[in-house]
C-alpha cells in the first residue's frame, strides 16, 4: 500500500501528491505560455486559431494531462477494507452511504496469501479437520476460531465414523 500520513487511518501520501499537483497546475495555467494558450483556446477556440494558436494541439495536450491526473486520482482514491475477515456484502453496504462508489479493494492488515502458498499449505495438511479449516479460511478470509474448529472436528469425526459403519 502507500505510506500513511497518520497511523491507523486511510490518509496516505496521495493527499500530498494531489495538493502538489493542484499547485503545479495552478502555476502552469497562470504563469506559462502553454497555460495562456489553454485558457485562450478554452474561452474561444476559433479566435485562438485566428491568433495563430494550434487549438488541435492544445486540445490534445489538455486531453492527455487530464487523463494522467485522472489516472493518479484513480490510483490513490479508493475504498480499502483492512479487516482480517471480509464482511458480508461490503460493496452493497458501502453504496448505502456512498452510492457512487466504483471500486472496493480488500487488503487485510496481515495480507492475503497467494494461490501457490495456499496449495503448499493444503499439500502439507494431513488432518481432514485442518483441510476443512483451510477451506473456511479461504471462504471467510480469516482462520476459523476455536468454536468453529471444534465443529469441524466433530463433523469430520462423524463422517469418518459413518465411513467405518458403512
Amino acid at each position: 500500500m502507500y505510506p500513511k500520513l497518520i497511523p491507523h487511518t486511510q490518509l496516505h501520501i496521495g493527499l500530498i501528491i494531489a495538493v502538489l499537483a493542484m499547485i503545479l497546475l495552478f502555476i502552469v495555467m497562470h504563469y506559462t505560455t502553454i497555460g495562456q494558450k489553454v485558457r485562450i483556446v478554452g474561452k474561444n477556440a476559433l479566435a485562438a486559431r485566428h491568433a495563430g494558436i494550434r487549438s488541435d494541439q492544445v486540445f490534445l495536450l489538455t486531453f492527455f494531462i487530464s487523463g494522467a491526473l485522472a489516472g493518479l486520482a484513480g490510483a490513490w482514491v479508493k475504498a480499502v477494507l483492512t479487516d482480517q475477515a471480509r464482511p458480508l456484502a461490503p460493496m452493497e453496504r458501502l453504496r448505502e452511504k456512498w452510492p457512487h462508489t466504483i471500486a472496493l479493494d480488500f487488503a487485510p492488515e496481515g495480507g492475503l496469501t497467494g494461490a501457490e502458498a495456499d496449495l503448499v499449505r493444503l499439500a502439507e495438511a494431513s488432518d481432514p479437520a485442518e483441510i476443512c479449516g483451510l477451506f473456511v479460511e479461504f471462504v471467510a478470509g480469516a482462520p476459523p476460531d476455536e468454536a468453529q474448529r471444534a465443529v469441524l472436528a466433530d463433523a469430520v469425526a462423524a463422517a469418518q465414523h459413518g465411513e467405518v459403519a458403512a
